[in-house]
């Protein structure tokens, strides 16, 4: 068993509901869940913000690249192109 659990919040995109990763929880010393968030959850069209803390679930690369986009792009992970990064200073 896996020392974290995935923080996910639904969302329903083409049809279908997917989740979203919002962060991690793991149990500290005393046995309580403490919850990290690398994003804030989003709240529903009632204005309610709903989340699932849930075992880690295997999925492809592409699907975890998609619903870690942020992650993945500033990881470099999922980034395949031959376009040079040079950093423009204007004074």
């Amino acid at each position: 068993m896996a020392d974290y659990l995935e923080v996910v919040q639904f969302k329903e995109r083409d049809g279908k509901w997917r989740p979203n990763r919002l962060g991690y929880a793991k149990k500290n010393d005393k046995g309580q869940l403490n919850v990290y968030f690398d994003v804030m959850p989003i709240p529903d069209h009632e204005g309610s913000v709903r989340f699932v803390i849930q075992k880690p679930q295997e999925r492809d690369s592409q699907q975890s690249a998609a619903s870690n986009g942020s992650n993945a792009a500033m990881s470099g992970g999922g980034m395949d192109d031959d376009i040079p990064f040079q950093a423009e200073w204007r004074g």
